[in-house]
């Protein structure tokens, strides 16, 4: 298990490094990006897991009402941090660098940036929380001490954004950015926990989500 759980971790840092170079070269379309998350984050493990039969985090029916509730309401909750976030930071954050960035390295425009802010809520989404959480949390957490995969599931999927983020901010909105990631990976684990499934954890990231992608039509001109 030892061995298992190692080659996990290693697993996750090389699909970080193959995505952060993907992502960051300009003559790769983003379609493609979209691809290889959903090989390394979703298919291969995916594959593995259905072969273990260690696919119980997308048990529906492990679903209780109290967790979906508690879901939702955290879902409201990070849309307000998030939007309030950005409101207090925003000074410090150039909308027009990123949008210019975005647009040379993966060629995002406006007109692309609409479908692909639906595909971020709620398809990328559900990626990120089949691998932080059904993946880094909740099945890692049968091979080593759960409250170790659940600092490893937060801090991973703080520092995979992090890595992404590389350039955008300046060094205090990152830092702030690490801090508050970090707390979401421990909200969404915290939310998983009792139901041993993804789908809370899902519906609060999108609701994180949707605040983001409001900055991201203010980035673009929308509004």
């Amino acid at each position: 298990m030892k061995r298992l759980s190692t080659l996990i971790l290693l697993y996750a840092l090389i699909s970080f490094l193959v995505l952060y170079f993907l992502q960051n070269d300009p003559d790769i379309f983003i379609l493609w990006v979209i691809g290889a998350k959903w090989l390394l984050f979703v298919i291969i493990p995916a594959l593995y897991l259905s072969r273990q039969k260690k696919l119980s985090f997308l048990d529906r029916k492990k679903l209780d009402k109290t967790s979906l509730k508690r879901a939702l309401s955290i879902c409201v909750i990070l849309f307000a941090v998030v939007w309030g976030g950005y409101l207090i930071l925003q000074q410090f954050i150039d909308l027009q660098s990123i949008a210019d960035d975005l647009q040379k390295d993966i060629g995002m425009t406006p007109e692309r940036f609409v479908p692909m802010s639906f595909y971020i809520t709620f398809g990328n989404s559900f990626v990120e929380e089949f691998f932080f959480r059904g993946v880094l949390y909740l099945f890692l957490g049968s091979l080593i001490a759960p409250r170790i995969a659940f600092w490893i599931s937060a801090l991973f999927f703080a520092g995979y954004h992090v890595v992404i983020f590389d350039g955008w901010f300046t060094p205090l909105v990152l830092t702030v950015s690490l801090v508050g990631l970090t707390l979401g990976g421990v909200f969404f684990n915290l939310l998983n926990r009792k139901s041993q499934t993804i789908y809370p954890g899902w519906i609060a990231h999108a609701g994180a989500d949707i605040a983001i992608m409001i900055v991201g039509y203010k980035m673009f001109g929308f509004f």
